[in-house]
């Protein structure tokens, strides 16, 4: 699984969790890297954090759907993760 959190702290308790769960993961902290790193097949789903540094987890998200469109790709599975409670998010 790639983690793509840009707080370390978060990215530090996603892969401790994902650990006892016995699923191996890496992590990066920008959505430039998300990209890059979700096309290389090497991994099976995507934890997403919506809001980054550079481009928001939707810009991501939109970035790979297209890559994986345009040259005939298996869709990796994206998730979703965010820390806003607000009703909005």
């Amino acid at each position: 699984v790639l983690v793509v959190e840009d707080s370390p702290v978060l990215v530090e308790l996603a892969l401790r969790q994902l650990t006892i769960l016995g699923v191996q993961a890496d992590a990066v902290s920008t959505g430039k890297e998300a990209v890059e790193y979700a096309l290389s097949g090497r991994y099976s789903a995507v934890l997403m954090d919506v809001n980054l540094p550079d481009i928001t987890g939707h810009e991501a998200a939109t970035e790979i759907r297209a890559v994986e469109y345009h040259e005939n790709l298996k869709a990796i599975p994206i998730i979703a993760m965010t820390a806003g409670a607000m009703l909005g998010d």
